[in-house]
């Protein structure tokens, strides 16, 4: 069978480029391993509930009106989505909550900036002067170096703490590299989530995307193939001439586009680039826990959306020499969005997310990964009582998991479980091959609409030419 453009991956970049290329007629087939789409953001049930892998919250909100050149208004105007169609709804406020200092800030920036400019005086003016150049900052050249974001920032801001206090969102959001960012990715994830802010569809949150960007793929003319996965892309005189199923069947597009990363769709790939061996794979897995519970997660007035913590005035992002790290992380109550009369309820829910090494996750018996797993999500429950003050979580939940390096390897392919896949980003999506592109974590943009804007990125600027 033969394709215009065969798409390896039915994640959120992967849906987005073959919306795309469905508009312009081609003959395009989306193959996904799992029988399930969405990759790391997807979704599965336990006891009646519908639990999600990756969301905890859209990034890039946009009003409908007066906002035609922010990324989610784009977005949806390539894949023709009515923007009324995922009913957004906007976070209360989210925090960062350090020992010393807490910052707040919510979808109006203005709050951010009193918040900085009310715990750190002296670095009101830095920080006006830092938003003035992000502003005019062109995080999207498919051209532009690795450039240490720390080193970007400390030339604006003298405070270190307070780099840090901005660097915990971020690099929990979007970093592959530790304890720093590449400055691109940097100003992506800060006009995402300050500049623009967290939202989150009415309903069952990242299945209401899913369900929108796979009827509009169909009804589009785009084909998509569950349970089957590419085993191996088959090359000549530098380019893919074949594709081998999982299935064993033989597949031909003229153009191919993988959202399965680059290392691991290379690994794919029967030749090999030059230096292929010296490419860095991902360090960084998370442990993120969750329950849902009932109105008992609503004690001490918890209703912000997102607390993002360090237990220590000096942040740090590394893969942890244990099997997870609670000095810092991320805290989520998905119920905590401005919900209108009428809308869909969402299930009381806290998700707590923190840093874990994959090594110590992946290849144990399963009764001893089991353990690991009670142990750890007692712990995090534990810390998360402390900074909550929500009593008895685990005793008190309807329902509990715990989602390990081990899970994101299964949902994703990614090598070591890593989060956000290999340092090494492939700006450009080109790979050896000629007819053989990159989009999604690996291309370098981000989040739920990063993802799906390097999808259609990627097709415009490759497949569509």
């Amino acid at each position: 069978m033969k394709y215009d453009s065969v798409i390896i991956g039915g994640g959120l970049s992967g849906l987005a480029a073959g919306i795309r290329l469905a508009h312009f007629g081609q003959k395009v087939c989306i193959f996904e391993k799992h029988t399930r789409i969405g990759g790391l953001n997807s979704y599965y049930q336990r006891k009646g509930f519908n639990l999600e892998s990756g969301l905890h919250a859209m990034t890039n909100f946009a009003p409908k009106t007066g906002a035609k050149a922010l990324p989610l208004s784009k977005l949806l105007r390539q894949l023709r989505i009515p923007y009324d169609t995922l009913k957004l709804r906007e976070q209360n406020y989210s925090q960062i909550r350090f020992p010393s200092k807490t910052l707040r800030f919510s979808n109006d920036f203005s709050e951010f900036e009193a918040s900085v400019a009310d715990k750190f005086p002296k670095q009101a003016d830095n920080f006006i002067r830092f938003n003035e150049y992000i502003r005019g900052y062109n995080e999207v050249s498919l051209t532009d170096k690795y450039v240490s974001a720390k080193e970007v920032m400390a030339s604006f801001l003298d405070d270190e703490q307070l780099c840090d206090m901005i660097l915990c969102p971020l690099m929990y959001y979007g970093s592959a590299v530790e304890d720093d960012m590449d400055f691109s990715q940097f100003v992506i994830m800060y006009k995402s989530i300050f500049f623009e802010g967290f939202c989150r569809p009415v309903g069952n949150g990242i299945l209401e995307i899913l369900d929108t960007l796979e009827e509009r793929y169909t009804e589009s003319g785009g084909e998509l193939r569950l349970g089957c996965g590419i085993a191996g892309v088959v090359s000549k005189d530098g380019k893919a001439v074949e594709l081998i199923t999982t299935k064993g069947e033989t597949i031909q597009a003229n153009r191919i586009l993988s959202s399965a990363g680059n290392i691991e769709t290379l690994n794919l790939c029967d030749t090999k680039p030059a230096g292929f061996e010296s490419l860095p794979t991902g360090e960084l897995g998370y442990l993120e826990t969750l329950a849902i519970g009932g109105d008992y997660l609503d004690q001490f007035g918890n209703d912000q959306t997102i607390t993002f913590f360090s237990e220590t005035d000096k942040f740090r992002y590394k893969k942890p020499k244990g099997p997870y790290d609670l000095t810092s992380g991320v805290i989520c109550f998905p119920h905590n969005f401005q919900f209108e009369v009428g809308d869909t309820p969402v299930d009381k829910t806290i998700r707590i997310t923190a840093l874990a090494n994959y090594e110590h996750w992946i290849g144990k018996e399963k009764s001893e990964y089991k353990e690991l797993k009670a142990k750890a999500t007692t712990e995090v429950f534990k810390l998360a009582e402390k900074l909550t003050g929500i009593q008895k979580i685990e005793k008190n939940a309807q329902l509990i998991d715990t989602i390990t390096p081990k899970t994101i390897l299964n949902y994703t392919g990614h090598i070591h479980g890593s989060i956000y896949g290999s340092p090494h980003k492939v700006k450009d999506g080109k790979t050896h091959l000629d007819n053989l592109f990159i989009c999604g974590t690996d291309q370098g943009f981000l989040g739920i609409t990063g993802a799906m804007l390097s999808g259609i990125s990627m097709a415009n600027l490759h497949l569509l030419r």
